[in-house]
């Protein structure tokens, strides 16, 4: 499905960086879902890497994994998602060799209000997180604690629970900046584009559904959008929103179990 709507890009890579970021502002309020018990979205920020087209131009741009084995060049992308209705809010993505905490970096400027960001171990970086709880109002985060990480006690509130002070070390403040490779990158940001455009339409169909974006199935989702896309196209244009009328029916159909336990307040 993402090689069918990508297929109808022909922006240029500042145009498709700006086409993301203006449907992200544009679609945030479907995007963002406070968590009832804190009153904050709940945001996930996490890595991976992708295999590129094996060109010249692709491996002095991002790079191998392997020095030694380098069967297809790899770029790092970093993202920036909410939690509640796995909708991707930002992204950053560079060379291989650029560390995920350089990337997560770059997604400041997407960070939202009133939410609180989990981080995986290997961004425990005191400028990040500083940088983090700065980016915007009230804006928090959570991290699980390094075995040998330094601090100083200076309160006790309860176990597990207390105000504690740590040094910085002057490296946080490195920052790694690379060029993009141009078709590359223009795919990328189609491809999160139409990645938000799809976890859009899941929102949609729960709203409608009366339940949580998540209880809707992702890959049922996505391969009845696929199909019933390349149907649209061949159709007249006063009967499209009678066809995704019917389409968000047919969806409703692939709603999951609620597998959730109960939980009680802390």
């Amino acid at each position: 499905m993402l090689a069918f709507l990508l297929s109808s890009f022909s922006f240029l890579p500042p145009v498709t960086t700006t086409l993301f970021k203006t449907s992200v502002a544009a679609w945030e309020s479907n995007a963002l879902v406070k968590d009832k018990a804190l009153g904050l979205n709940i945001m996930a920020v996490d890595g991976t890497t992708f295999r590129c087209q094996d060109s010249e131009d692709n491996a002095q741009a991002f790079g191998f994994i392997s020095q030694k084995h380098k069967p297809y060049p790899q770029l790092r992308l970093v993202g920036l998602m909410a939690t509640e209705t796995r909708f991707m809010m930002g992204a950053a993505f560079d060379a291989c060799q650029v560390g995920e905490a350089t990337l997560a970096r770059r997604l400041l400027a997407d960070v939202p209000a009133n939410s609180l960001t989990l981080f995986d171990r290997c961004y425990f970086s005191a400028d990040l997180l500083i940088s983090w709880n700065a980016a915007a109002s009230n804006s928090h985060w959570l991290t699980p604690v390094k075995r040998k990480l330094r601090y100083e006690v200076l309160e006790q509130f309860a176990e597990n629970d207390m105000l504690i002070s740590m040094p910085i070390s002057p490296q946080a403040q490195l920052q790694s900046e690379s060029r993009f490779a141009v078709g590359v990158r223009q795919e990328f940001w189609g491809v999160l584009l139409a990645y938000n455009l799809v976890r859009l339409e899941m929102i949609h169909i729960a709203q409608d559904a009366d339940v949580r974006s998540t209880r809707v199935s992702f890959t049922s989702a996505i391969n009845l959008i696929d199909t019933q896309l390349r149907w649209l196209a061949l159709s007249s244009d006063g009967t499209l929103p009678s066809k995704l009328k019917q389409m968000r029916e047919s969806i409703s159909h692939f709603i999951l179990p609620d597998k959730r336990k109960d939980q009680i307040p802390i």
